[in-house]
């Protein structure tokens, strides 16, 4: 796999302890290996998904390839990539071919429209499902034009669905004995960030309109620029209103019908939202953070990378760790989300070289011999 989806998803599954062995073409191998960021001619961009795996340089177009990938079937328990549909058939990796070498592996295929469907031949990139899924049409400012997020959302979703599904399928085979195909789409898992959205185009008939940072049935949900430059979010219940009214010296709000309650406030968007970014214009940001915690109103500061980094706690909580990667130097990577009391999900092995591990793999894994791994390298497979 290449890209983001497949290789977030194997080294998901590398942080939980997998063997992972990522093959790619020799020579530049993976084509992200020369996207930016670039350092050294290492890329940052690449490393981002791929720590914790060994790699394995093989030309799947030779014949020489497809008895090393049945000797790597056989020994497996998963296999995943992302091919664009009907690649893999051409290939001869296509589930009806490799399932009979092994019948209990888990095989995932993650495309951009899945494996069935009109669509099943269009290629994409994550900009594409992105529009595709409805994210870009809700996302963006109140009568201003559709835009993507900053991020990733259908590689990266894709990457933990597909990772579940894995090892769920796992456990479901320790039960069974069987293998499964996984046809994973990722449109759908843009799609599946819309639960909130389809239960308002559900009970009113309409798609939700663009509205910035505000939630479409709640106010105030939203960002406010604050006297300083900053922006915090702040988002409170009904219970919460008078307190936050109170901070703002808007205290007219509380009981005014207009605003009492959710609904009303949301009725009267313009008006009450209004009245909140004047006040809140006049406060510096850490003075409407810390009056807010104090009393138990949730807001949060909105934070560029270099805060994020230096907030406590994420250093507390060792979010965001350090690594050496080769040729590099120190370099920050984001750990897994959970912490757990007998898992130790940080990854002692970094990024690896194109075809690093080959020969390694080739003996130890496949009990290949010398003799054997040189016609291989003179013939071009690996």
């Amino acid at each position: 796999s290449r890209y983001v989806a497949g290789p977030m998803c194997t080294m998901i599954l590398a942080q939980f302890g997998a063997e992972v062995i990522k093959v790619e073409p020799p020579g530049l191998g993976d084509e992200c290996r020369t996207w930016p960021p670039l350092k050294d001619g290492i890329s940052g961009y690449f490393s981002s998904f791929n720590r914790g795996k060994r790699s394995l340089s093989l030309n799947l177009k030779s014949p020489g390839s497809k008895e090393i990938i049945a000797d790597l079937i056989r020994s497996s328990d998963v296999m995943v990539h992302n091919f664009t549909v009907g690649v893999s058939k051409k290939l001869g990796l296509n589930y009806d071919c490799i399932s009979p070498i092994n019948p209990r592996l888990i095989y995932c295929s993650i495309s951009g429209f899945g494996e069935t469907g009109p669509y099943m031949n269009r290629k994409g990139f994550d900009t594409i499902f992105q529009a595709m899924g409805g994210i870009n049409f809700l996302t963006g400012e109140e009568g201003g034009d559709p835009i993507k997020a900053g991020v990733p959302v259908g590689d990266i979703s894709g990457a933990i669905f597909s990772a579940l599904s894995i090892m769920t399928s796992l456990y479901k085979r320790t039960q069974s004995g069987k293998g499964e195909h996984i046809d994973m789409s990722l449109m759908d898992s843009v799609i599946n960030f819309l639960p909130v959205a389809m239960s308002f185009f559900s009970f009113n008939g309409s798609s939700p309109k663009r509205m910035g940072s505000q939630h479409p049935g709640r106010v105030p949900s939203a960002t406010f620029r604050c006297a300083d430059g900053g922006h915090a979010h702040i988002s409170v219940t009904n219970d919460q209103w008078p307190a936050l009214c109170n901070i703002l010296n808007i205290e007219d709000l509380i009981e005014d019908p207009r605003s009492i309650q959710n609904n009303a406030r949301v009725k009267n968007r313009a008006m009450v939202m209004e009245r909140l970014q004047t006040a809140i214009g006049k406060m510096p940001r850490q003075e409407l953070v810390d009056k807010c915690m104090e009393k138990g109103i949730p807001c949060g500061e909105v934070y560029s990378l270099d805060q994020i980094i230096a907030d406590k706690q994420v250093i507390h909580r060792r979010s965001i760790g350090e690594y050496d990667l080769q040729g590099v130097g120190k370099t920050k990577f984001i750990r897994y989300p959970a912490r757990f009391k007998e898992i130790d999900t940080d990854l002692e092995r970094g990024v690896p070289a194109v075809g690093e591990d080959t020969e390694e793999i080739l003996k130890s894994v496949l009990k290949y011999n010398d003799e054997q791994i040189k016609a291989l390298k003179e013939n071009g497979t690996i």
